[in-house]
């Protein structure tokens, strides 16, 4: 039958989906803080997220997600998300500051608690229970503490592009179009605009079917009988009725013998077989079996006349056992077939017995209408082309309302459902009783009041609770209860039990909601039972139905729908989903390493339908931008006139990308796709400028220029140092002696031969820091450092500004305060004055910090070893806007340090010995004194440089925990010598039997236990 094509085909795409998946469980809603993070910039994280409702100064209240998200700089802010279609969108934001302030009350209208949330002029009320507020209450102390502590005022720019994310101020308001592709509700895509078209064309053939349709009525006689296991002993000429095209009889208990259940027996479904042909073969019009069906002691027949044989066709048969252990002593057989070009449906049902079964009686409805399934058959290709052509049928997935006895809906699996049907009739002995005493049921007989006696009918106060039968109708019962009577009598139940009179016996329609209007669409010419037939102790229950039955013109319909197309081509074509990007050149400046930038674009949906867009992947791997770039939000969907604002950030975190933008193998330059489902593609181009960083860079190169790396000029500068150093011939710098060799602006970027460095400055402050202040810090180089300090450590050294040791050293500005209350010059304090003015336990334990006396002093001092002097002494001071303590800055030293090594574009170890220290230099300290001086000198003073502060760092570390020999080798192997990419070591294993990374720490240690040369 036919379904609502747009219905129906997203029906059969969500079981084609659950059929692929593996799991039977249903998909997870995604949860509020992973809606959030979607929103989210690459440095900024969500702490907690809860759904909560915001009151409005007007008083009316609106479903927010409240979110509290954090900074890389370590600032905290709120998020006020609305839910805008399947993701969410920010509407306000509000710092977390110095000043911010919270207060709690009882919310009067909701039960529950409001809490006020204020920063500066801008406040927020969000209301819910405690339960769902405790999460965020507790996130936003702790938040609110901090900043406190930190007399933090904050300027919260990072906070500027989450504001007024999505404006709707100039939404086109709701309103219901003629043209089909104009949706309200959600958005248009190649999926749903091909059900939307099948949708609109069924509609309009349901319309016009005058047009390409024919109708003949024809007469259905429909007949049940409980016969309780009797063989045919009467004449049932009163039964059936004389004039019909088509009956259906159903029986049940057609068989009490027990050992039905066990072996088929059709003896009794043939005797009542022979009966009832008989009957029919004594009419004037012939008559042939069109199908059979028992199952236990349930049985339909289904015969026609010969003259309709050849319009009926796709005959399907079912039987649905509901009983004990699924035995079909209850349950429903049914038959379906076409007739010319409608199809009728009926169902024979036995449900359970007793008064008190009613929800059992129920559930077996709803198990027969959910488990009948017949198939489709070789007349359709499939279910979907099947509704195409059957655009008038319905079923029960169209109504808009969920109802208990859902029916089973077409699927990918080419099954069909007892709904799928022009006409489709249910009837059976359903067991519904009277609830009342037999006394009292039977004085409402006696005094002939059927109605009032009705009213009790538990299949009548079921129906009316919409708990069964959905949408089915029956005539008004003229005739008396047809259960229980003495068997041969018309005396109801006199035996011990004196079960109540009851209406069992039924026989129901389907009212198509298609056919509403129609009223001759099927007619219950009458309704009755059968009193003179004593066989049972039930009495035989039947209708007449007139139906109309279609016969379609192919050709007309074709025509028509042609002519449809047109029309629909031309809608689709005047409602296309159109976006407009405000900004197609997004230039970002100067990007720095770690230094995230974002810059936001507007997009405005300037159509007349509901928008949906998204970053189109592109290249190999499919991604929509470098991967150093970052959207958000990376999809969405717009309703007409709404403009969504997008932030597009560039993140370069990677060191391994950093070697490729410091000489220019790659750029910052990107042109992103921005795709309208159905719509037209927009493109984004960016730009931007890339600031060489020390990290992703050359040995020689570091040791060579003159300057800080950021003031070398550009990755051009970095490029032509890097080429001359290629093409001189191994002579590297000495070569810049040679006249008209070099250009002027070289000269002035290279040192002279006397005055190039050894080993490259900003390996040498990294070393020099975590040596000073670092060797009573626990886990050294085990533990991450901070993201605001590593950021501001690298700032520092490609910049050759010199570190604010006080900031980093000292956890917050309240130190210095006290030092100075004292009358203490931090300049000039001795150690022991620096010593004692730091807080000391009053049982005179020792002190938390520590600090050597250069600490506040200077940062030029030398220490053992013959390091040089700090080259960047002169250089300016670059403040530190919050501080983390010396136990974080030595972490974050550390980490630097490891990321310096690890994006070295040629490792300290060169790829051209890889082979020969993990094979060989691994075992034998001669090979590995041969590999040390086979590598370029910068190289060797790097290697030689490292192996002497970790020698040291032994000696000096008391943290915990110890470091020895191989703990701390195997911490600097991965980066001292780094396998090369693309370079197969499986093999090693079965050499030797040690791995490649443990090569490599023994090729390491092979030096801290003996002497470098």
């Amino acid at each position: 039958m036919a379904t609502s094509p747009l219905l129906a085909a997203g029906q059969m795409a969500a079981t084609a989906t659950a059929t692929a998946s593996s799991s039977s469980t249903a998909p997870l809603v995604p949860q509020p803080i992973h809606l959030v993070e979607l929103l989210l910039g690459p440095q900024e994280t969500v702490a907690v997220a809860v759904e909560a409702f915001v009151v409005r100064p007007s008083g009316d209240r609106r479903r927010r997600v409240v979110a509290v998200v954090g900074s890389a700089g370590g600032e905290a802010g709120v998020l006020l998300c609305r839910r805008n279609a399947d993701a969410l969108v920010v509407g306000h934001a509000l710092g977390v500051g110095a000043a911010f302030a919270m207060r709690l009350a009882q919310d009067k209208a909701s039960k529950g608690l409001a809490l006020t949330l204020a920063f500066g002029a801008d406040s927020v009320v969000v209301t819910a229970p405690l339960a769902d507020l405790q999460p965020l209450l507790r996130e936003l102390r702790v938040r609110a503490q901090d900043a406190k502590d930190r007399k933090l005022a904050g300027d919260f720019k990072w906070l500027a592009n989450y504001r007024n994310q999505l404006d709707v101020a100039n939404r086109a308001p709701y309103h219901v179009s003629t043209n089909p592709f104009i949706l309200n509700d959600f958005s248009l895509n190649s999926s749903n605009s091909l059900i939307i078209k099948e949708n609109w064309i069924a509609s309009q053939h349901r319309a016009r079917e005058q047009e390409f349709v024919t109708f003949d009525s024809i007469k259905i006689f429909t007949g049940t009988w409980n016969v309780n296991g009797q063989d045919p002993s009467e004449a049932i000429d009163s039964w059936l009725s004389k004039d019909a095209d088509i009956y259906v009889l159903g029986f049940q208990e057609l068989d009490l013998n027990t050992e039905i259940y066990l072996f088929s027996d059709d003896s009794k479904q043939k005797k009542w077989a022979e009966l009832i042909e008989g009957y029919l073969g004594s009419l004037k019009a012939k008559f042939y079996k069109v199908a059979s069906r028992q199952l236990i002691g349930m049985l339909i027949l289904v015969y026609a006349k010969e003259t309709n044989r050849r319009d009926i066709g796709e005959v399907a048969t079912e039987a649905i056992g509901t009983g004990l252990m699924g035995f079909g002593n209850k349950g429903g057989v049914s038959c379906r077939f076409r007739f010319k070009d409608s199809y009728l449906c009926f169902v024979n049902a036995h449900l359970a017995a007793d008064t008190n079964q009613v929800e059992r009686r129920n559930q077996d409805y709803t198990d027969i209408c959910k488990r009948t399934k017949y198939p489709l058959g070789g007349t359709y290709a499939s279910v979907r082309d099947y509704l195409i052509h059957n655009p008038w049928v319905y079923t029960m997935i169209d109504m808009n309302s969920p109802v208990a006895s859902t029916p089973a809906s077409p699927s990918a699996t080419n099954l069909l459902g007892i709904f799928d049907s022009d006409h489709l009739f249910f009837m059976g002995d359903l067991n519904y009783r009277i609830p009342l005493a037999d006394s009292a049921a039977k004085l409402l007989l006696a005094e002939n009041e059927l109605e009032r006696l009705f009213e009790y009918d538990q299949l009548n106060v079921e129906k009316r609770s919409l708990r069964v039968l959905q949408g089915f109708k029956e005539s008004t019962i003229t005739f008396q209860p047809t259960y229980k009577f003495d068997v041969g009598t018309n005396e109801y139940d006199t035996s011990e039990k004196k079960r109540s009179p009851s209406w069992c016996d039924r026989i129901f329609w389907f009212s198509n909601p298609y056919r509403k209007d129609y009223e001759q669409w099927i007619e219950n010419l009458w309704y009755k039972s059968t009193m003179d037939l004593k066989m049972s102790d039930h009495k035989p229950v039947s209708a007449m139905f007139k139906a109309q039955i279609r016969t379609v013109d192919d050709s007309k319909k074709e025509a028509l729908t042609e002519d449809l197309m047109k029309v629909l081509d031309k809608m689709e074509n005047e409602s296309l989903p159109r976006l407009e990007v405000e900004e197609d050149i997004v230039p970002f400046g100067d990007i720095k390493f770690l230094n995230a930038t974002t810059r936001c674009v507007h997009v405005r949906n300037s159509g007349k339908v509901v928008a949906h867009f998204k970053f189109l992947g592109k290249g190999r791997d499919n991604l929509p931008a470098k991967s150093f770039y970052f959207m958000s939000p990376q999809s969405g969907t717009l309703y007409p006139g709404d403009v969504m604002k997008v932030n597009i950030t560039i993140l370069v975190r990677d060191v391994i990308t950093c070697g490729k933008l410091n000489f220019g193998e790659e750029t910052l330059d990107d042109v992103l796709i921005l795709h309208t489902d159905l719509g037209k593609d927009a493109f984004i181009s960016t730009e931007a400028v890339w600031l060489p960083t020390s990290f992703g860079n050359n040995l020689e190169v570091l040791c060579s220029v003159s300057k800080p790396i950021r003031f070398c000029g550009g990755v051009e500068g970095v490029k032509l140092v890097a080429d001359h150093l290629k093409t001189s011939d191994g002579k590297g710098r000495e070569s810049l002696d040679a006249k008209l060799v070099v250009s002027t602006e070289l000269k002035e970027m290279v040192v002279s031969p006397e005055e190039n460095s050894s080993i490259p400055k900003e390996l040498w402050r990294l070393v020099d820091f975590i040596y000073r202040y670092g060797m009573d810090v626990d886990n050294l180089f085990r533990t991450p450092g901070d993201p605001f300090l590593v950021q501001y450590i690298t700032e520092c050294l490609d910049t050759g500004a010199e570190f604010d040791v006080e900031g980093l050293l000292l956890d917050f500005v309240d130190e210095l305060e006290h030092f100075t209350a004292k009358g203490l010059n931090l300049d000039s304090a001795s150690q022991e004055e620096l010593h004692d003015s730091i807080a000391t336990p009053a049982n005179g334990g020792d002190t938390s910090i520590i600090l050597d006396i250069d600490l506040l002093l200077k940062s030029t001092s030398t220490t053992s070893g013959g390091r040089p002097e700090s080259p960047t002494k002169h250089g300016h001071v670059l403040k530190l806007s919050r501080r983390k303590g010396r136990i974080v800055a030595v972490h974050s030293m550390a980490e630097c340090l490891f990321k310096f090594l690890d994006g070295l574009v040629v490792p300290v170890m060169t790829p051209t010995v890889f082979m020969w220290c993990v094979t060989e230099g691994y075992l034998d300290q001669l090979i590995a004194q041969q590999i040390l001086a086979a590598i370029p000198p910068v190289h060797g003073h790097v290697f030689v440089y490292l192996v002497s502060f970790m020698k040291e760092t032994l000696g000096a570390y008391n943290g915990s925990p110890e470091l020895n020999l191989e703990s701390l080798a195997r911490l600097f192997a991965p980066f001292i010598v780094k396998k090369p990419p693309n370079v197969d070591v499986s093999f090693l294993k079965e050499v030797g039997g040690f791995g490649v990374d443990m090569r490599a720490t023994m090729f390491v240690m092979q030096f801290l236990k003996g002497r470098v040369e």
